[in-house]
């Protein structure tokens, strides 16, 4: 076909071929931009180290949300002309195939790839083709969208990388403002997709330069630009959407003829923002009749337009100068860059940006950081969120400050056990809370500013260092029998000492050591073991007590038996002495009458012996043949149902008594 091509080239409304060269370019320039933005993202998301700035610069890109708007920007415009560079590639060989064909000529080129897409036609690729591409392309910009959606949280900008990458941004717009007008100015007979392309192009070159200027003033730590990289962020996804939905809606209308087809390449959204067709004044003009631009007012508020706007302009920037500081605040006065003087809380007038600049400083603000806990701000700050409730609510379970109960703001620490047992190290929690604020000095604001990125970051490196330190150099036994107050007050005159060494204006208020103790996991093998204890200490007393009362018992009755042995032997000794007194008066008294000392004793006897019986008293004056007699010698009482038997009778032949004793008691 090479004898035919500018022949092809020439003929009445078929598209030449420049618009497959303008369309060509234009797709390796958006492709060259894409590239540089993912070598940077790369730079960031994989472990590279190479020259700082430009890790400085992957770093803004990747986190602050200008890699995300500008890619997605670039991804839009890309994907619209490799569809329209499908239409306009297979327009122009088909074109070229006619035209060979009518002069006779035979194609002897091997099919490419692209021609092999082109034989399908310009109705097959509108259609079919345009649905593959074009929904691929909005899924890939929605999925990163979600996945570097700009965050409010993101860390502080480096202003002079901040500005490096947004100079760097801008200067891509300039090349496609270029690219814009170029598109602009080719004729829409020849590339029917010029003007949705050129809406196109215009709108991703208004993308990056907004975006460029949203992350200058990031790095000038303005916290609202986000909600401007927020709404540019949103632009190329939905027009990547609509794009889409219009492609994929194709597939429900029969193929279009190769004069009618077109790539998918239009958005009302596009058109509504660069000021297209569907704008909101050419539809006032073109459905309602209306046009304002013969309206006298509309023409004095045009010509007034530049000189308002300009004073305005002039009110605002020196606006810029007028600061006030509230209560908790102070400011570094910077003039010309150069810090002059620091100001204290209330109102200010200073030189206007950027001559002039005021970069806020607390003022006896106090911040609390938990030591030994990964970012152990946010820590404290979601525990405190956690533990707000009503006053009239009931705490829950998680509120407990028993060390059964884990929190967020507790660490653990493996300690030495001093005890021999096989396991060396004993793990312990514990909760330490620093309380820091920034020095109230003026130098301590300006070394806060200049000398430390994040104050926080140091205390919290420290203070996980100190503690550390502390319990890896101590015993169980010490860390659990510390004094808890002296323990405090060594660790904040440490920390103290350790974040002075970085000038970084932090002033370290308190070190509070509110609880240490096992952790909350072993809680209830804890619980068994101090049981055991409890209980094996409650059986050594009860052994004890009872061992005690056993004693007291024996002794109680070793004294009882002594005292009623030694009872018992006096008893015994008087009734002795008592019987040996007995008998040596008897014997004395039957020494001096022994007649009336048997007589007596016989008498007694016989008293006795009578007690309790029935007595028969003879009188002597009775006649001797009925004297009844008794004989008392062998008396003894007869066994129950035995018959009485019958004894010799005996007279007494005895004297009248002559005893000296006393009669026997009846």
């Amino acid at each position: 076909m090479s004898s035919s091509d500018q022949a092809s080239d020439l003929l009445q409304g078929a598209p030449l071929s420049r618009a497959v060269q303008l369309v060509g370019r234009l797709t390796w320039l958006y492709a060259i931009y894409a590239g540089v933005i993912v070598v940077l993202l790369t730079v960031h998301l994989l472990p590279f180290k190479g020259p700082a700035k430009l890790v400085g610069l992957s770093r803004e890109l990747a986190i602050g949300g200008l890699g995300e708007t500008s890619f997605g920007a670039v991804l839009l415009v890309l994907f619209a002309l490799v569809a329209a560079g499908l239409l306009t590639g297979s327009r122009l060989w088909r074109r070229r195939v006619e035209t060979a064909m009518a002069a006779g000529e035979i194609d002897n080129a091997p099919p490419t790839l692209l021609a092999i897409a082109w034989k399908r036609g310009p109705g097959f690729l509108a259609r079919q083709g345009q649905a593959v591409l074009l929904p691929l392309g909005a899924a890939v910009i929605v999925l990163l969208t979600w996945l570097m959606w700009p965050k409010a949280g993101a860390p502080v900008a480096v202003s002079n990388d901040a500005n490096l990458i947004a100079a760097l941004i801008i200067g891509l717009a300039f090349p496609a403002l270029i690219a814009e007008r170029m598109m602009n100015a080719f004729p829409r007979e020849q590339m029917p997709e010029a003007p949705g392309l050129r809406r196109l192009l215009l709108l991703a070159t208004l993308i990056l330069g907004v975006a460029g200027l949203a992350e200058i003033g990031r790095g000038l730590h303005y916290g609202w630009v986000v909600w401007i990289q927020r709404g540019l962020s949103l632009i190329s996804p939905v027009v990547a959407v609509e794009m889409g939905v219009r492609a994929l809606g194709r597939l429900f209308l029969p193929e279009p003829s190769p004069d009618t087809a077109r790539a998918a390449t239009d958005s009302i959204i596009a058109t509504i923002l660069t000021a297209g067709p569907r704008s909101p004044g050419n539809l006032i003009r073109t459905h309602l009749g209306l046009d304002f631009a013969r309206s006298w007012a509309l023409s004095f508020l045009t010509a007034a337009a530049v000189p308002a706007l300009t004073v305005t302009f002039l009110f605002c920037w020196m606006l810029t100068g007028v600061k006030l500081l509230g209560p908790d605040q102070r400011g570094v006065y910077e003039r010309f860059g150069a810090p002059v003087s620091v100001l204290k809380p209330g109102f200010h007038l200073v030189m206007p940006w950027p001559m002039g600049r005021v970069r806020p400083v607390e003022y006896g603000t106090i911040h609390t950081i938990a030591a030994g806990v990964e970012e152990g701000a946010k820590a404290v700050a979601d525990a405190a969120k956690i533990e707000r409730i009503p006053a009239e609510a009931v705490p829950t379970a998680a509120m407990s400050r028993g060390w059964e109960t884990g929190h967020t703001t507790q660490a653990t620490y493996l300690v030495a056990d001093e005890g021999g047992n096989a396991q060396s190290f004993q793990a312990v929690n514990t909760e330490i809370l620093v309380l820091y604020r920034t020095g109230m000095t003026d130098q301590a604001a300006r070394d806060s500013v200049y000398r430390a990125s994040s104050q926080s970051k140091i205390v919290e490196q420290e203070a996980d260092r100190l503690a550390l330190l502390y319990f890896s150099s101590h015993t169980l036994t010490g860390v659990l029998g510390a004094s808890r107050e002296n323990l405090q007050e060594t660790l904040r005159a440490d920390l103290a000492k350790a974040v002075d060494q970085y000038h970084a204006g932090v002033e370290i208020m308190a070190v509070l050591v509110n609880e240490i103790h096992p952790p909350a996991k072993a809680a209830a093998a804890y619980h068994h073991v101090q049981a055991a204890g409890i209980q094996a200490a409650t059986s050594a007393f009860l052994a004890q007590a009872h061992a005690e009362r056993t004693k007291g018992q024996a002794q109680q009755e070793a004294y009882q038996a002594t005292s009623a042995a030694a009872g018992q032997a006096v008893t015994r000794m008087q009734q002795v002495t008592g019987d040996a007194a007995r008998f040596a008066a008897e014997r004395q008294a039957y020494a001096l009458s022994p007649s009336a000392f048997l007589l007596e004793r016989r008498s007694r006897n016989l008293v006795e012996g009578l007690r309790g019986r029935q007595i028969m008293i003879v009188d002597h004056n009775l006649p001797a043949g009925s004297i009844p007699l008794i004989d008392m010698r062998n008396a003894q009482p007869a066994p129950s149902g035995a018959p009485a038997t019958s004894s010799t009778p005996y007279v007494p032949d005895l004297p009248r008594s002559t005893s000296t004793e006393r009669a026997a008691p009846e």
